[in-house]
């Protein structure tokens, strides 16, 4: 599993109120694997913008589907704030 892996499966998660996923609304500020401590597996960090980002159920499910994902860990991220400039042209316009 890659950072690049988990990227995607993101991408395919839509905004509870728009037809737009997540990251396309700029709502994910990053993605990093970490070994985790004891299995010897990575771990997922997840950081987002609001809480449609960072729904914890949301990315566990996309993630969670990754074989060698040990865990997901998810962190609201307040600073710097999400503003329009953050959507992709994939989104359309703002």
């Amino acid at each position: 599993m890659t950072e690049t892996d988990v990227w995607r499966e993101l991408g395919a998660i839509r905004d509870p109120e728009l037809p737009v996923s997540i990251v396309d609304l700029g709502l994910v500020y990053g993605v990093r694997l970490s070994m985790a401590r004891l299995e010897g597996r990575p771990d997922t960090h997840i950081d987002g913008a609001a809480p449609a980002a960072t729904d914890r159920r949301g990315h566990r499910g996309a993630t969670g589907g990754l074989p060698e994902s040990a865990d997901v860990v998810v962190t609201l991220v307040w600073d710097p704030p999400w503003s329009l400039e953050r959507i992709t042209g994939r989104a359309g316009p703002p």
